[in-house]
């Protein structure tokens, strides 16, 4: 079974295997990780991650750390096509851009590797949060993807819609994992950010429980409510909050909480340029996830937020809107990152 994802100008393929899940891992080594952030009052932001479902965590990295990498990331957009400039609005189009989802995702040609997502991935400002809250150094990261969403886009008529969704398949209990974006840009009132429903992490199991049969349950980490749905949390006491950041912050929160990204409005004149990470406990992965995962890693290949389980690997090939593949698809980075034990350790190729 295959299923079409549709950019205007260009076309996603992907396939039902797409989702792997490797294995499964004993329920208390979950419940330990648990009880450790529940079982205690911590009297700092890790608090408001567990009432709320999120948090921002200020300046992990500084706004001229920040700026830097988002020259970094908007040199990689360049190497696509050399009419792409990031001073004229105009040149923001579709044929001068790599191939990218309706959200403005970017996971193809092995960006998800390229050394400018790898030296942020290792910043230690990035990776103290999770391991405060994971509570061990010992952590695997997501070999995930950005984000670049640009205002009054030429070839754009309006705003996507909102996508409500979770990451975290029902039949998981608990947090098993924390979702991170690392802010390169400034995000007010007007400009492209993440959306929460601040609360809804605590009602997600009773939802699930009430209101979708168990039997049409998936273990795809991955749900999107419909309208109603959605309405059920609002009826419940969920609030929507459109997250402010600036520069170098990173944005925490819980899988099962309900979000999505929202794009600019028309008054905005701020390109919203983030990186997705997440790491999780080495000990939440199976051998056999960690072999496939160091199997991605030296093929080059992106996976879905998920560190330890369920890795979705990003197998597509970019094609253009007539079905043709991308010439400048690449199987591996324009820059390759430096190598060293703390990247071959998120990435599962050698041990803790």
């Amino acid at each position: 079974m295959s299923t079409t994802t549709t950019t205007n100008a260009h076309i996603l393929k992907t396939t039902a295997t797409d989702h792997v899940n490797t294995g499964r891992v004993a329920p208390e080594v979950f419940k330990r990780a648990q009880d450790k952030i529940y079982g205690i009052k911590h009297e700092d932001w890790r608090d408001d991650f567990i009432g709320d479902g999120y948090v921002v965590v200020k300046s992990v990295i500084s706004a001229e750390k920040a700026e830097s990498y988002r020259k970094r990331m908007f040199e990689y957009l360049k190497s696509h096509n050399s009419n792409f400039d990031i001073n004229d609005r105009s040149t923001w189009v579709e044929q001068n851009l790599p191939v990218h989802t309706d959200h403005n995702i970017y996971y193809n040609y092995g960006c998800s590797h390229e050394d400018f997502l790898w030296d942020l991935r290792t910043e230690p400002g990035v990776i103290g949060p999770f391991s405060k809250l994971w509570d061990t150094e010992d952590l695997l990261v997501s070999f995930d993807g950005f984000n670049v969403s640009f205002p009054n886009r030429p070839d754009r008529v309006g705003a996507s819609p909102a996508w409500p969704h979770v990451d975290q398949s029902p039949l998981k209990e608990g947090l098993q994992c924390a979702q991170g974006i690392v802010s390169l840009s400034r995000s007010g009132p007007e400009d492209g950010s993440l959306v929460v429903l601040k609360g809804s992490h605590n009602l997600i199991a009773k939802f699930f429980n009430e209101e979708v049969k168990r039997e049409t349950w998936s273990e795809a980490d991955v749900y999107r409510f419909t309208p109603e749905e959605y309405n059920w949390f609002l009826k419940h006491g969920c609030e929507m909050v459109k997250l402010e950041v600036e520069p170098g912050d990173l944005i925490l929160w819980d899988s099962r909480t309900i979000h999505w990204g929202a794009e600019p409005n028309s008054e905005s004149d701020v390109i919203r340029s983030v990186v997705y990470a997440s790491y999780t406990p080495v000990n939440f992965a199976t051998v056999d996830t960690l072999k496939l995962k160091s199997e991605f890693f030296s093929q080059w290949m992106g996976t879905s937020h998920w560190a330890h389980d369920n890795l979705r690997p990003r197998r597509q090939i970019p094609r253009f809107a007539d079905g043709t593949p991308d010439p400048r698809n690449r199987a591996e980075p324009l820059r390759k990152p430096e190598m060293n034990d703390t990247i071959l350790r998120f990435a599962g190729v050698i041990p803790y």
